[in-house]
């Protein structure tokens, strides 16, 4: 909880965007900061008109690589590879994720997911207004 109140001392005052990219705040939280894509999104939409930024979630390009792969040459306008060439090379080139080894997951108690959940929940929703997408 230390982290929350420190969280809201620095916030006070201060515009999300002005919290996520100052250095005080990412010292004291740098994964946390680094995870509010709703501003890092935002920042890319004064520049790029939407249908030029393909957006996924990390979960579903794990879950599915293939389809994620797919996704990308789809958006960008280009062939996709050969159903038998990505399932060799992504053989191959495996990376181990401990996300899918349950056992390796560290357990987090109910007040931290409680206070993570309500943490992200307004950048969340901001990531759906901007992106048109439910999922997030």
């Amino acid at each position: 909880k230390q982290w929350y109140q420190r969280r809201v001392a620095i916030t006070a005052g201060n515009t999300d965007r002005g919290c996520v990219y100052s250095t005080e705040s990412h010292q004291l939280a740098t994964h946390l900061y680094a995870s509010i894509y709703s501003v890092y999104v935002a920042d890319w939409l004064k520049v790029f008109p939407r249908e030029q930024i393909h957006v996924m979630m990390f979960e579903e390009h794990i879950s599915d690589e293939i389809a994620s792969i797919n996704g990308v040459c789809d958006f960008l306008g280009i062939s996709r590879f050969p159903a038998d060439y990505m399932k060799t090379y992504l053989e191959q080139h495996k990376v181990r994720n401990s996300l899918r080894d349950s056992a390796r997951i560290p357990y987090i108690l109910p007040e931290t997911k409680n206070l993570l959940k309500d943490f992200f929940k307004p950048f969340l929703d901001d990531l759906v207004e901007m992106l048109g997408d439910k999922k997030w």
